[in-house]
Formats: C-alpha cells, sequence, structure tokens
C-alpha cells in the first residue's frame, strides 16, 4: 500500500542518522536489537503518512501527531492485530515522540487496545506440552529457547536482548542468568540442569562458526542449528 520502507538501503540508513530527531531517539535506546525495531516501526509509520524525513514529523503540530497515532491505531486494527501487536509496533514511534520531547496523549491511544477477556484459554504450558514440542522439533537453538523459557520462568522479549556475560555456572550444573541485565528491571533467576545443557550445546554449535565473546548474544535472531 504505502511502499518499501526507505531505510532498507545504505543511502536511506545514512540519511535517517544524519536528523537530529533520529540521533536523539536512539540515544534513548540501549539494546541494539531494539533499536533495529524501533527504527522499522518509527519508518512504517512516516511511510504510511508519506512524510519526508523523519525531522518533518516533528513540524507537524501536537493536535494533528495526534490524530495521526489515532489513525494509525485504526490502521493496524483493521489489519486484525490484537491489541498486543499493535502496542508492540506502537512502542518504537512512543519512543521517537518522547525523546523529541513531544507530549502526546498515549493512554488515551492505548485504551483502545484493551483486549476481550479470555475464556480460560490464557494458561501455562503443562509439561507434557512442553516435552511433545521437545520431541518434534531438530533445531538446537529452538530445543535451548524452550527449556530457558521453561525453567527460568522469564518473558518471551527477555531472551532477544541477553549477552553470554549474563549467564554463569551454577552449582550442581545449573545456570544463574541476569535477566534485564543494566537496567532498573535487573534480576537473576536460575536455569535446571537440563536447560543448562540444552543452551551449553547451543552455544558450543556457535562456537565453531566463529569465536564469541561476553558481549555476543546467547541467541542471535538468525541463529538455528539442527542436532539429532
Amino acid at each position: 500500500m504505502h511502499g518499501t520502507p526507505a531505510f532498507n538501503n545504505e543511502k536511506s540508513k545514512s540519511v535517517m542518522r544524519s536528523q537530529r530527531s533520529i540521533v536523539v531517539f536512539h540515544n534513548m535506546i540501549t539494546a541494539e536489537q531494539t533499536r533495529v525495531r524501533y527504527d522499522f516501526e518509527i519508518e512504517k509509520f512516516r511511510d504510511y503518512f508519506k512524510i519526508r524525513d523523519f525531522d518533518s514529523l516533528l513540524t507537524i503540530d501536537v493536535k494533528k501527531t495526534q490524530e495521526m497515532i489515532e489513525d494509525y491505531v485504526f490502521y493496524l486494527k483493521g489489519k486484525k492485530l490484537r491489541g498486543n501487536g499493535i502496542r508492540s509496533k506502537m512502542a518504537g514511534i512512543k519512543t521517537f515522540y518522547y525523546a523529541n520531547d513531544r507530549v502526546l496523549n498515549w493512554e488515551k491511544v492505548f485504551r483502545m487496545l484493551k483486549e476481550e477477556r479470555k475464556s480460560g484459554n490464557d494458561k501455562a504450558y503443562t509439561i507434557q506440552e512442553i516435552l511433545d514440542l521437545l520431541e518434534n522439533i531438530k533445531s538446537a537453538t529452538h530445543k535451548a529457547v524452550i527449556l530457558f523459557l521453561a525453567s527460568s520462568g522469564c518473558r518471551v522479549g527477555a531472551i532477544s536482548e541477553l549477552r553470554l556475560k549474563d549467564i554463569q555456572d551454577f552449582e550442581e550444573g545449573c545456570k544463574c542468568v541476569k535477566v534485564y541485565a543494566d537496567t532498573k528491571y535487573e534480576y537473576h533467576t536460575f536455569l535446571t540442569p537440563e536447560a543448562s545443557d540444552y543452551v551449553e550445546k547451543h552455544l558450543q554449535i556457535m562456537r565453531k562458526k566463529g569465536n564469541l565473546g561476553p558481549n555476543d548474544l546467547v541467541f542471535p535472531a538468525k541463529s538455528s542449528h539442527t542436532v539429532p
């Protein structure tokens, strides 16, 4: 409908980074993967309204900007996205305007995304369901992720920014994990010996492809290795 995002080529990336609104925006974000995702979402927003560049977004008055954001939410809802999916897409847009001192009524926006109450389907996976998943996948990465989540109890989003230095060996074959490291939400959790073993198998395969340093991601976005 609105074409391919302009930042898909190096020239456009360079133009994007040179704009002050983006420089300030990027300085609000600590994690590289979050920055890439937020860049994508703010670019989709800019492209949807066919605004020339990012600095130009800030020349639009507050009332019109509020209407644009609400209209964009209506557009996303029209694509049958659920509330949480739309919240995820709006996170980068909200950060962009917050970083550039634009005060908008986000409470109003997010009240539009209230979910209907579920009828008892929102429950944790059972041990048998986890075993079935492990039996039917061959990717060492996917097995490690499943056991990591089941063992640690952390949210899925937490593992995308997890680095090697955040995992330490612990007693009796367990591992200690620092989640949301260096943020105000930081906390520690633990992996069972089985989960620790699969994470280690995943890391061993990664090491065969190149040296890993303490700041390397434990679960890179495009990492998937098969095991017997």
